[in-house]
């Protein structure tokens, strides 16, 4: 990564200092990648997967997380 010139550091609201990240891999001179959007928190898209991609029902969630499986 330091190499390849990959290491990126952004600021993130729940870090009092920039984090240090891996930048992507591809390389488009016409299009680079811009990083707009500092990385989801832990569990950020939790609910979103399991309802809207898994259709899981709301109540197996519930169990889920009682059980601290989530």
């Amino acid at each position: 990564v330091v190499a390849r010139e990959m290491k990126i550091a952004r600021d993130h609201p729940r870090a009092p200092e920039p984090v240090d990240l891996s930048a992507s891999p591809i390389r488009l001179s016409a299009t680079p990648v811009a990083y707009t959007r500092p990385p989801p928190p832990l569990g950020q898209h939790t609910d979103e997967v399991l309802t809207d991609w898994l259709a899981m029902p709301e109540k197996e969630i519930a169990r889920l997380r009682d059980g601290g499986v989530l």
